[in-house]
């Protein structure tokens, strides 16, 4: 009788092997224990899933520098998706995604992305930034240098005609406009993919053009220094001062015939 009642409301004892130790809990708290441990295992695992999967919506960008042949501090539109309600920027605006960033004529424009990501836009160049959730730029016209510290999660996706450009560690200068693309490889390597889903990779030094969606050549590019001077900031550009550089090699570049690769 005694043994019967003695060990009522307690669970058998758990040992370990070996060690002499012996667990002992009331039925009630042992039980309401498991499942309140349980539960939270549960809810921290699905956590941490959702917060893995969810979207960081950290993609965006801010207005670094503006120069402006002529002074003044107009020129530069960041419009809402679709090019709509365009307002003007300045310094230190902020590039939102999804938006799209204009340059007029006269003016060229900074833009940073974070710690590591820095996008140089000439006169008349027009960009998108799509997406908050990917790190991802898409060149629409005109030229722009993408300069990319790299790093394990910091490859940088831009979409151009014709193809798309995955720049890690480098600094690329690009080209685009109706005729393809031309993209010049100042520092580090470049994946190049065309809309064909050809693959290749571009130098420091060389040159790869992407015309009718497809790579045409790569070729070494000896005047690239000079080809990158306009985006030095020249404070003392004048109005009637020509574009330099990429500008004077954007008309004839794309349409340029090559090989396929």
């Amino acid at each position: 009788m005694h043994n019967s009642t003695e060990h009522k409301g307690e669970i058998p004892q758990l040992s370990k092997s070996g060690s002499g130790r012996s667990l002992v809990l009331p039925v009630g708290l042992g039980l309401g224990a498991v499942m309140l441990v349980s539960g939270l295992l549960v809810y921290l695992s699905s956590s941490r899933s959702e917060k893995q999967s969810a979207p960081q919506g950290s993609w965006s960008g801010i207005v670094t520098r503006l120069w402006r042949a002529g002074g003044g501090n107009n020129g530069l539109e960041v419009c809402a998706s679709g090019g709509k309600n365009c307002q003007m920027a300045a310094t230190n605006s902020s590039v939102a995604a999804p938006s799209q960033v204009k340059t007029d004529d006269r003016t060229r424009a900074s833009l940073g992305f974070g710690n590591d990501v820095g996008v140089i836009l000439d006169r008349n160049t027009e960009v998108q930034v799509p997406d908050a959730n990917h790190r991802q730029l898409k060149m629409i016209r005109g030229n722009a240098i993408v300069d990319s510290k790299g790093g394990s999660n910091s490859t940088v996706q831009v979409q151009v005609p014709g193809g798309t450009l995955d720049v890690g560690a480098s600094r690329v200068a690009i080209t685009a406009d109706s005729m393809g693309t031309v993209v010049d490889v100042a520092h580090g390597v470049l994946k190049v993919i065309d809309d064909k889903k050809h693959e290749a990779k571009v130098h420091a030094g060389e040159q790869v053009r992407i015309t009718d969606g497809r790579i045409r050549t790569t070729s070494s590019n000896a005047s690239l220094g000079e080809d990158l001077a306009w985006s030095e900031d020249r404070s003392s550009e004048r109005p009637d001062e020509t574009s330099r550089g990429l500008g004077e090699l954007k008309a004839k570049k794309p349409g340029e015939s090559g090989h396929d690769i």
